[in-house]
């Protein structure tokens, strides 16, 4: 382990071996610089909350180790060729196994104490498992994490108590910087926490539809029938203000395709007075937010060009841009009556909209925020594999494809380089050679189901990645 020689001493030091501290304090790094893609995500959970019960827990201490060597590996694996490399990625990978397995030991020892805080020691655990899995490209560990992650969370946190996420077994505290005894987070911690599983699930609601979005689901109650006319009735007085309604939203489009996703072609269903209530307030609340962040990115306290918190916005008009495409297409082809509101009507402009934005993000001219460890998170990737397998112009499909092969990169759940190599085997069904598909048909799932029972399997290669939810392209049989 020559590598990883401590060189100097470490503040904030955890009790281990060389390796061991060298990798947590390689993580620490990390966590200072930013680990999410927008800059009113970075939350204090990370660099605050994480490391301070490394130190109280062993199962958090092996568990961040055990991420410092994922990262470690990542990074390795990124700057690798096919002639070096590949002896510190098997030690890396070594490492990471034998630290997560201590992390799951001690963990089991602590849940068996039953202790008042084993929720909370749980739920953090569980948060660096998916993103450990993440950094593997472990998509099936990483979804089976979240999915127990969420379970827990709507089972013991009160998401509809005015969204203050106070755990039924503690109190609630009128300071939010308080504990109580036996518990380990305060109302903050709380939140913080619930953000990253929220971003979570979203990322990979977009990714996969095996995944139940429970706590979109919950939340979409609360604003099932919001259309945005009082919600947005005054402007943006900040980009957190308007980051949170557009994340919101997101989350609550993935809710309703997840609601209605056994209605395809119901006509009964779509007849319902409620249902198209419901389907035009939150069509509404998404015309009424983009309009209004647009504003907000062209008034005079948006963030000034070429910042990170720039980029942000972009990225989020981007993101608004496709779930209202998702939306759109919920009442889906073959069900009538489903929507008489904007029927039939295209969306080449949006798309035009997001391929303009995306190419701004990936040519440099908007600065994107310092990342260095890959969580959870929707970036531009997806929208732009969006646009290039629902739009009907030759010329933006075209856009598309080029943009992902200039972006060459992964953006957490999606891999670029999987989707440029996707691309050419789709120029070639276009050219009458589908003898690919029998071949490798594992590392290109043709539809849904097929990718559903991809991530039923352990699956670990690094190259495998999927289709959204919704968008997979239609390949004859």
């Amino acid at each position: 382990m020559q590598g990883f020689r401590i060189l100097r001493p470490l503040i904030f030091d955890i009790d281990g071996t060389e390796t061991e501290r060298s990798l947590f304090h390689k993580f620490k790094v990390a966590a200072d610089i930013g680990l999410s893609l927008h800059v009113c995500d970075c939350t204090s959970f990370w660099n605050r909350l994480a490391l301070r019960l490394a130190h109280q827990e062993d199962a958090v201490k092996h568990a961040l180790v055990a991420l410092g060597a994922a990262y470690q590996r990542y990074r390795v694996v990124e700057r690798a060729t096919d002639d070096n490399g590949g002896a510190q990625i098997s030690e890396l990978e070594t490492l990471t196994i034998i630290q997560y397995n201590k992390a799951l030991f001690n963990l089991r020892q602590q849940v068996a104490k039953q202790l008042p805080q084993s929720v909370e020691l749980t739920l953090i655990c569980c948060l660096l498992f998916l993103c450990l899995e993440n950094l593997r490209s472990s998509y099936v560990g990483a979804l089976d994490h979240l999915k127990y992650g969420l379970r827990v969370i709507v089972s013991l946190v009160d998401l509809q108590d005015c969204y203050g996420l106070v755990t039924r077994r503690i109190a609630p505290q009128r300071d939010d910087n308080q504990t109580t005894s036996g518990s380990y987070f305060t109302r903050r911690d709380w939140r913080d926490l619930i953000l990253q599983f929220r971003r979570s699930e979203v990322c990979a609601s977009a990714f996969s539809n095996s995944l139940e979005p429970l706590i979109a689901l919950k939340l979409y109650n609360i604003s099932r029938f919001d259309d945005g006319r009082i919600t947005y009735a005054s402007e943006f007085s900040s980009l957190a203000a308007a980051h949170d309604a557009a994340f919101s939203y997101t989350s609550d489009v993935y809710a309703r395709a997840w609601e209605v996703r056994n209605h395809k072609g119901d006509i009964e269903f779509w007849r319902n007075p409620r249902v198209q209530h419901e389907q035009q307030c939150l069509r509404g609340r998404g015309r009424r937010l983009v309009t209004k962040y647009a504003r907000f990115m062209s008034s005079r306290i948006a963030p000034g060009p070429g910042t990170a918190e720039h980029f942000s916005g972009y990225v989020d008009l981007i993101l608004l841009k496709c779930a209202q495409i998702i939306l759109e297409k919920i009442p889906y082809p073959g069900s009538e009556t489903a929507n008489t509101e904007g029927q039939g009507i295209s969306h080449e402009s949006t798309f035009k909209a997001i391929i303009y934005l995306a190419s701004l993000l990936q040519k440099g001219s908007i600065q994107a925020p310092r990342k260095t460890c890959p969580l959870p998170d929707l970036g531009i990737i997806a929208p732009v594999y969006v646009v290039y397998t629902t739009s009907n112009d030759t010329e933006l499909k075209s856009r598309a494809a080029e943009l992902l092969k200039q972006m060459c990169r992964r953006d957490e759940l999606w891999d670029a380089k999987f989707l440029v190599r996707l691309l050419r085997r789709i120029e070639q069904i276009s050219q009458g050679n589908d003898a690919w598909i029998e071949e490798d048909h594992d590392s290109c799932p043709r539809n849904a189901r097929q990718l559903d029972l991809m991530l039923s399997r352990e699956e670990t290669d690094s190259t495998m990645a999927s289709f959204p939810s919704g968008f997979v392209l239609c390949i004859p049989n």
